[in-house]
C-alpha cells in the first residue's frame, strides 16, 4: 500500500501543526488552571464579588484587548514594536527569571 501525498496524513504543513500545538497547551493550562483559580481567590480572603469581577475582567479582556492590540499593530505597521515588547516581557515578566 503506497501513501498519496495528498492523503489526510501530509495535508498540516509545519505551520497548522504549530499552530494546533499551541492552541492545545494554551486550553489546557487554562482548563487545569481556572477551575482553582476562584478558589485560591476565595482561600486569600476574596469576596464572592471581587472573584467575580476579576472572572468578568479576565474574559472582558480576552474578547476586546486582542482586536485592539491587532487593528492598532496592522494599521501602524508596528510588527518590530510587538516582537522587541514580546521579548521584554518574556525577560523581565517570567515568573521563572530572577532579575538582579
Amino acid at each position: 500500500m503506497s501513501l498519496n501525498p495528498n492523503s489526510a496524513i501530509h495535508c498540516f504543513s509545519d505551520k497548522k501543526i504549530i499552530i494546533a500545538s499551541q492552541y492545545f497547551l494554551y486550553f489546557g493550562v487554562m482548563g487545569a488552571f481556572l477551575p482553582y483559580f476562584n478558589l485560591y481567590c476565595y482561600d486569600i480572603g476574596f469576596s464572592g464579588s471581587q472573584i467575580g469581577k476579576l472572572s468578568a475582567a479576565r474574559q472582558v479582556a480576552m474578547i476586546i484587548l486582542p482586536l485592539i492590540w491587532g487593528i492598532h499593530f496592522d494599521r501602524d505597521h508596528l510588527k518590530e514594536v510587538l516582537f522587541l515588547s514580546r521579548e521584554f516581557f518574556l525577560i523581565f515578566f517570567n515568573p521563572h527569571v530572577q532579575c538582579v
